[in-house]
């Protein structure tokens, strides 16, 4: 302990103020918790809503078709929701109090690791302010709650080590409870978990000697009747895990089949690394993370620098061994790394310990400044809100122009703004057959959103030139649509088809006439293929379907076959430059 920066630990008055401190850290993070809670719905909320809560919570926990079942989580949302009623907010119940609770507890760990005031602080202010933390405590998924899950797995086995015999019982208990929860809500837990436990039976067994040697089995041997509810509770963990992983491995392994990218080069490795630490602290954190991790590995009775090694160390080894997973999936690590940041706080400012309280304040503030600029500004959070941006659309931007969202985002629309979405987009597809207009594309710069005919989001890198224009929390690429012609028509062309309201007989057969096409149509907005029914008091119907494509080779022939099979219901239009 360095009394410089411990001193508080001797004065009452101090102590309030320390306490006082947590306390206003924490409900800073409460308050950025709730800033965005009200959001629309995202794609996998709306579907774990539409699809798991229904269920029965023995059918959730088996439902691993898919990897956006996050099983415990969405268990947790069906009596959120079936005690409180349906709204975003309650939906959204479960990952706040998690998110809240991750914390305090970031916190308590720091302490039980440092015993510094300073490092408590740190930390516990860099995980109140951390954007993943808050994006996932306002999202209702399973990351919130396994992150917490690992976090108390972990205080359970440092409480376990530290406690008197009649108290290992509890911790014993807690270790498996929440070790088990790691898994079941999120699958990739079980690499999360292995590691804790890998760490934490190796202390066990060179706790004695404070060395790896020969004798690291009769170790363990020796303690296992001290350690019975503890190796009790490994067991169970990894039994009853490993079992429910294996009866529903033909699920997973097709949930996982589309998940996640491959890692085939070093290059592929690097620009991993640098997008999942840039998502999950920040770079410039990242640097003092490995110094906390890195600055007290020996002796080997440090488990703490080890431990969060071992941690970050597996989850990225995994990763090559099997595939990379978005950001999002390592969030589990961050309480960790923002404790080893708080190690590498109390190691510098212990240098600075014998230099007078203005430097070790002017290093402490540095850090906490470097890490929240680095975690905030290093890569954009947060998912565009298409509620309100749908919202800013339909008001500002002129009705000759057809707005194309991007593909993965077409479900959410649909969700929250509907029918609305379908009448603006209609209108706007009536008057471009009529008079032509401007096409933009939001939210994939220098790129064409769009489905290809199998489902799979696809992006058509467009040569023309756009003018760029700033949204909400977007940006769009505006072109010129410009009428194409079967004789001048260019094979790098990007083609965008509108197809006007008619009765739904004939959109089936356009529809069939494009999709049976061999050359590479791709579907825009695949969900305006629908008939919309408005009752408005006077019982009027409207009926409006509308397919909008494009193809970035189209030959003449099948240009030709195209406008004759949809004559009297179909423009063709180019993508062109805008004059300025």
């Amino acid at each position: 302990m360095t009394p410089a920066i411990d001193r508080l630990t001797h004065s009452p008055l101090r102590r309030h103020v320390f306490f006082l401190l947590l306390f206003l850290v924490t409900a800073t993070g409460f308050f950025l918790r709730l800033l965005w809670l009200n959001r629309s719905l995202e794609y996998d909320e709306i579907w774990t809503l539409t699809n798991y809560l229904p269920l029965s919570p023995q059918e959730i926990i088996n439902s691993l078709e898919a990897p956006n079942n996050h099983p415990l989580s969405s268990i947790l949302m069906k009596y959120s929701v079936s005690l409180f009623g349906t709204s975003f907010q309650i939906l959204r119940l479960p990952a706040l109090i998690c998110g809240i609770a991750i914390i305090p507890l970031t916190g308590y760990l720091i302490f039980l690791v440092t015993r510094s005031q300073a490092a408590v602080l740190t930390g516990m202010l860099l995980t109140s302010c951390n954007p993943m933390l808050i994006e996932y405590s306002q999202t209702a998924r399973g990351y919130s709650l396994q992150c917490l899950m690992l976090l108390l797995m972990a205080l359970a086995a440092v409480l376990y080590e530290q406690s008197k015999e009649r108290r290992k019982v509890f911790f014993a208990l807690l270790l498996m409870f929440s070790g088990l929860a790691v898994i079941f809500s999120v699958t990739s837990g079980i690499i999360f978990v292995t590691s804790l436990a890998t760490v934490h039976v190796l202390y066990i067994a060179t706790r004695s000697s404070n060395k790896l040697d020969f004798h690291l089995i009769n170790n363990l041997v020796k303690s296992f009747r001290s350690n019975l509810f503890l190796w009790l509770a490994y067991v169970v963990i990894f039994g009853i895990g490993t079992k429910w992983l294996v009866a529903n491995y033909d699920q997973l392994r097709a949930g996982q089949a589309t998940y996640g990218t491959p890692i085939r080069s070093l290059p592929h490795f690097v620009l991993f690394l640098y997008l999942t630490f840039s998502g999950l602290t920040g770079l410039m954190l990242l640097i003092f993370a490995f110094w906390g991790m890195l600055c007290r590995l020996r002796p080997l009775r440090a488990t703490a620098n080890l431990g969060i090694l071992t941690l970050v160390s597996s989850a990225m080894i995994m990763a090559v061994i099997f595939s990379a997973g978005p950001p999002r999936s390592y969030m589990p690590l961050i309480p960790f790394m923002l404790t080893a940041v708080a190690i590498a706080v109390k190691d510098i400012a212990g240098r600075f310990s014998g230099k007078g309280i203005t430097a070790r304040n002017c290093c402490w503030s540095a850090i906490i400044l470097i890490g929240l600029g680095s975690a905030w500004w290093s890569l954009p959070w947060f998912a565009p809100d298409w509620k309100e941006e749908f919202k800013y659309v339909r008001k500002n931007i002129p009705s000759n122009t057809y707005v194309c969202y991007p593909a993965n985002a077409t479900y959410p629309l649909m969700w929250n703004t509907r029918p609305q979405i379908f009448l603006d987009t209609a209108s706007r597809t009536e008057n471009i057959l009529r008079n032509g207009g401007i096409f933009i594309q939001l939210g994939t710069p220098g790129n064409i959103s769009v489905m290809d005919i199998d489902g799979a989001e696809k992006k058509l890198i467009c040569k023309v030139k756009s003018i760029r224009m700033k949204f909400l929390q977007t940006a769009g690429e505006a072109y010129a649509l410009s009428p194409a012609s079967q004789s001048a028509l260019d094979i790098k062309d990007i083609i965008f088809a509108v197809i006007g309201p008619d009765v739904e007989s004939k959109v089936v057969e356009v529809k069939n006439a494009l999709l049976t096409q061999p050359t590479g149509w791709h579907v825009v907005n695949p969900w305006l293929t629908t008939t919309i029914q408005k009752n408005n008091g006077s019982k009027d119907v409207l009926q409006y379907s509308t397919l909008a494509k494009y193809n970035d080779g189209m030959t003449s022939a099948a240009y030709k076959e195209l406008e004759d099979n949809c004559k009297g219901m179909v423009k063709f239009y180019v993508l062109r430059e805008l004059p300025r």
